[in-house]
């Protein structure tokens, strides 16, 4: 049987610190293993902190859903906001090969979102993101 949390944010960057929180308290609550801990903390962080900060055109008030349905093999995270479309699959992986120097700024969050989930599902519907991103939990260590 599913264990699910359901929050809703709006677009502003102390949320961000809000979600994490919830999402520590759920982590603890159901013994999920710190490596799943740690990079569900950090794809969560990259993911919504690019919709607060980037995502909208305008300086109203957004409301942004995350769901975390957690079953025996795998947490998943499900993110709709009413931000600009961006699907992060589209985007290219940066050259990493390349000195630091080098490296255009930006879009290494989201190749680090990509590697650190097991599975990530976009679509654009009814005018917002549905973003899906799912994460085993027989990867790395147990509680």
């Amino acid at each position: 049987m599913a264990i699910e949390l359901s929050l809703q944010l709006t677009n502003n960057r102390p949320e961000i610190r809000n979600l994490r929180n919830r999402f520590d308290i759920f982590a603890q609550d159901n013994e999920l293993p710190d490596k799943v801990i740690h990079d569900v903390q950090l794809a969560l962080d990259e993911v919504v902190t690019n919709i607060v900060e980037y995502g909208y055109d305008d300086d109203d008030k957004h409301l942004i859903d995350i769901k975390f349905i957690l079953n025996e093999q795998s947490l998943e995270i499900i993110i709709i906001d009413d931000a600009n479309p961006y699907n992060i699959l589209d985007k290219e992986n940066p050259e990493t090969a390349l000195a630091l120097e080098d490296k255009p700024i930006g879009g290494l969050g989201i190749y680090l979102v990509k590697h650190l989930m097991t599975n990530i599902d976009y679509d654009y519907r009814d005018g917002k993101n549905h973003l899906s991103l799912s994460k085993s939990l027989t990867e790395g260590d147990i509680n």
